[in-house]
């Protein structure tokens, strides 16, 4: 069913508009959202849970954002991604399109999830030890507070935003590049590079 549609001009939105008229209009809004889910629905399975999952994130997202602030809105897009699109999506982009297994989709999730984590914590606990080395804040502080002319707490905030800068920029991309250097998507992505580098140069 699509807007132009016979079913959906004679059946579907005259009985939606008339259904709407009639209800109290505290009632209107939820009546609109399911008849919307409804309407996708009847157009392609894969749309409802489209919409399913900007709910859930959208409901999560708030209820979380009051405790948590912008960490709970990060939740909440975490729980609509996780309870529909991680599902959905594998069985329409894997199997109908890369003709692949599903399990290999769930197999790299999990892979990179688990990466991520020991980057994330991995970065966390180099930063928290080079902080505390002050030869090393103190030499770039210097170095900033000479060339820039701040002040030498301003000086000293600003270096260990570079140190955790290059850090987290570094040492994640790094192991990415010795653990997935002999992978298809690596060489692919090697081969772009290089080409895109070498075609501006020419």
């Amino acid at each position: 069913m699509v807007f132009s549609s016979f079913t959906f001009l004679v059946f579907f939105l005259p009985l939606t508009i008339l259904v709407l008229y009639l209800l109290p209009h505290r009632y209107r809004n939820t009546f609109l959202l399911i008849m919307s889910l409804i309407f996708y629905m009847w157009a392609s399975p894969q749309y409802l849970l489209v919409m399913i999952g900007v709910i859930i994130t959208f409901v999560s997202s708030w209820i979380l954002a009051r405790p948590f602030g912008i960490l709970g809105i990060m939740l909440g897009n975490i729980i609509g991604v996780m309870t529909t699109s991680y599902w959905g999506q594998p069985y329409i982009v894997y199997r109908d399109v890369f003709n692949q297994k599903v399990k290999s989709y769930h197999y790299r999730f999990a892979l990179y999830f688990v990466l991520t984590t020991i980057y994330c914590a991995s970065a966390y606990f180099i930063c928290d030890i080079l902080s505390e080395k002050i030869s090393i804040v103190n030499s770039i502080a210097y170095l900033v507070s000479s060339y820039i002319g701040v002040s030498e707490v301003v000086a000293v905030l600003i270096s260990k935003i570079i140190v955790n800068f290059s850090i987290c920029l570094l040492f994640p991309n790094i192991l990415n590049v010795v653990i997935f250097c002999k992978t298809e998507e690596f060489k692919d992505l090697y081969g772009s590079a290089k080409s895109f580098l070498f075609r501006k140069q020419k």
